[in-house]
C-alpha cells in the first residue's frame, strides 16, 4: 500500500495507522519532509469560483504557487451526480485541478463535513460513508490525478455532551478506515475549545480531553480553529499561541501533526468578535502575526504550520490589503 505523504507532514504517522500501531508516538525526525518545512494549507470553497472553469483552477494554483501553499482543501461536493455518479465535480475538472497542483508540489485533499454528520453515523448507505466512497471512486478512476486526502469540518451544536464526542470519535474512526484501506489519509479540524474530559470508547476507562482522542484517532493533520488576529503569549493570554498549546504539545508526545488555523474573512460579527479575524488587518498582519506563532513553537515537533481560511473570501483575492499573492507568509522555521 502506497500512502501519498502531505509534503511529507504524515509521513510515518498515517503509516502508524496503515500498519496498526496508532498511539505507540513517534519521535521528532520522524517526518519525511524536511524538519524545518512548515505546511501551508488553503481552504477552498466552491463560492470562491476557483472550479467554475479551467482559468479559475489555473489562477488558484499560480496564486497558491506564489504564495507558499503546499496543500489545498477544496469543497468537491456537488448536489447531483456527475457523469461518473458521484456527488462530486466532473472527474476531468477535478483531475485538471490535481494535475495542475501536483506540477507546483501542492497537495489537494477533499474538503468535506457538516454538523449532521454524526447523527448520520457510518453505515454504508449512510451520507458521510458515500462521500468518501465518490473519493475512493475518484481516485480508482484517476490514478495519474489522485485525491492526497480527505480533510473533514465537523462542528456539531455546542454543547456537546459525551454522548455527542463518542459519536464524532466514531464517526471520525469510521471515516479513517474506509480511506486507509485504500492508502488515503484523513484530517479534521476541530474547535480549539474540546478539551472536555470524554471517555473513549465508551466502557473503556479511557478518559482524556477530546482533543486528545481525536489526535489519537486521525491519520492526517488536524487543524485548530483557534481563530484570533493575534499571536500572543502563553495562557492566560487569549491569542492564537494560547488556544492552540496544548493541541501541540499533545501532539508533539505522539507523532501529530497540528496546523493553526488562521481566519481572513470578513466575518465578524458572524463568526464572532472582530478579533476572530484578520480581514480588517490585512495581510502584512496576517504575516508579522504568523511568524510570531513560528517562532514560539520553532521547538515543537507536533507544530507542522497553518491552516488559512479562505481563498478568495479575502485571502489571495487581489484586494489592496489582500493582494492577488502572498510571498511573505513565512515557509520554514
Amino acid at each position: 500500500m502506497v500512502l501519498r505523504g502531505f509534503r511529507g507532514i504524515l509521513g510515518l504517522t498515517a503509516l502508524v495507522w496503515v500498519f496498526g500501531m496508532g498511539g505507540c508516538g513517534l519521535p521528532a525526525g520522524s517526518f519525511l519532509s524536511p524538519p524545518n518545512s512548515l505546511v501551508q494549507a488553503l481552504w477552498v470553497w466552491s463560492g470562491s469560483g476557483a472550479m467554475d472553469g479551467p482559468a479559475d483552477r489555473r489562477v488558484l494554483v499560480e496564486r497558491s504557487a506564489a504564495s507558499g501553499v503546499n496543500a489545498l482543501y477544496v469543497d468537491l461536493y456537488r448536489g447531483t451526480p456527475n457523469a461518473s455518479g458521484r456527488r462530486m465535480y466532473e472527474d476531468a475538472e477535478i483531475a485538471d485541478l490535481i494535475t495542475r497542483a501536483h506540477a507546483q508540489g501542492i497537495e489537494v485533499w477533499a474538503a468535506y463535513g457538516a454538523p449532521d454528520w454524526p447523527a448520520l453515523g457510518c453505515d454504508p448507505s449512510a451520507f458521510p460513508l458515500r462521500r468518501m466512497a465518490d473519493v475512493l471512486g475518484y481516485n480508482r478512476d484517476n490514478p495519474a490525478a489522485p485525491l492526497d486526502g480527505v480533510m473533514l469540518d465537523v462542528e456539531p451544536p455546542e454543547p456537546l455532551s459525551p454522548n455527542d464526542y463518542q459519536a464524532l470519535l466514531a464517526l471520525y474512526e469510521c471515516l479513517r478506515d474506509a480511506l486507509m484501506a485504500e492508502g488515503i489519509a484523513m484530517g479534521v479540524a476541530i474547535r480549539f475549545f474540546w478539551d472536555d474530559p470524554v471517555e473513549y470508547p465508551a466502557g473503556s476507562g479511557r478518559v482524556k480531553p477530546a482533543y486528545q482522542h481525536i489526535l489519537d484517532a486521525v491519520s492526517g493533520p488536524v487543524v485548530v480553529m483557534g481563530y484570533r488576529d493575534f499571536a500572543g503569549t502563553a495562557c492566560p493570554d487569549d491569542g492564537l499561541i494560547c488556544l492552540d498549546q496544548d493541541e501541540i504539545a499533545y501532539a508533539s508526545r505522539v507523532g501529530g501533526a497540528v496546523l493553526v488555523g488562521l481566519e481572513t474573512a470578513n466575518c465578524a460579527p458572524g463568526c464572532g468578535p472582530e478579533k476572530v479575524t484578520f480581514f480588517e488587518e490585512g495581510q502584512g498582519a496576517l504575516n508579522r502575526e504568523a511568524a510570531k506563532v513560528v517562532a514560539h513553537f520553532r521547538g515543537e515537533p507536533g507544530f507542522a504550520g497553518f491552516a488559512v481560511h479562505a481563498y478568495r473570501d479575502a485571502y489571495l483575492r487581489g484586494l489592496p490589503e489582500w493582494p492577488s499573492t502572498n510571498p511573505g507568509f513565512p515557509r520554514g522555521r
